[in-house]
């Protein structure tokens, strides 16, 4: 019974660590890579969208993408290529976003409550170039839209956007379709953006997707091993 039993804990454990890329993941790779190489101007447009519904592989992909570029620990402060800040749940105001950035590059010090705006997002491009930051991800960007009214919290987008005209890297936003709401609530943030990509579900009717899926099934087939194959 033991035997068994370890046998299926690391067949599990292989699949949940196992990534298996969206059709869309070498697209938002290359979209990523372009902007970090780019780097930002004044003119250069300075965030990419990856939208589609939950699981489908938005954040697995940047994760993904984000471990070619490792955290290099050292003093006075580390380096970090790429940073990744993940939103939560509950109202989320341009305080609540700047903690989270901050949170992403480990700052060991909460900035005092009575910073404001201005102050915040300088505190946030100090560590941006402290850590020679080259590109950083905001998921759960659809958070910014309110689930009663479906309102876009503009001051916090607006927040976002000082963010991204001062920031010497681009920004990943990741989210689900609402966050295309939130980019476009105005004109100068839409304007940032350089593409929006979309992890579609997979579709039975098209053959590409038929095609995809069964690669998925096959993979997770293989990862079954030394259990008895499923055919899936």
């Amino acid at each position: 019974m033991t035997d068994l039993q370890e046998i299926i804990d690391d067949t599990v454990g292989r699949i949940r660590t196992t990534y298996i890329p969206h059709m869309q993941a070498d697209l938002a790779k290359e979209e990523f890579n372009k902007l970090r190489r780019r780097g930002t101007t004044p003119t250069s447009a300075l965030a990419v969208v990856v939208y589609g519904e939950a699981g489908v592989g938005k954040s697995a992909t940047a994760l993904s993408w984000m471990r070619e570029f490792p955290v290099k620990r050292g003093t006075p402060c580390d380096v970090r290529p790429v940073a990744y800040a993940r939103l939560t749940g509950g109202r989320c105001t341009y305080r609540s976003v700047a903690m989270e950035l901050l949170n992403a590059f480990e700052d060991p010090v909460p900035p005092p409550s009575r910073m404001n705006t201005r102050e915040l997002i300088n505190l946030v491009i100090t560590r941006i170039r402290e850590q020679k930051t080259e590109f950083i991800f905001l998921d759960e960007c659809e958070l910014l839209v309110s689930p009663e009214n479906h309102r876009v919290n503009h001051e916090t987008a607006q927040w976002i956007k000082s963010v991204l005209n001062d920031s010497p890297c681009p920004f990943g936003f990741l989210g689900t379709p609402p966050v295309l709401d939130v980019v476009s609530s105005t004109d100068s943030l839409e304007r940032r953006i350089d593409d929006k990509i979309e992890f579609s579900s997979y579709d039975w009717l098209k053959r590409d997707h038929r095609n995809e899926f069964r690669s998925v099934l096959a993979t997770f087939d293989t990862l079954l091993a030394p259990l008895e194959p499923a055919g899936l």
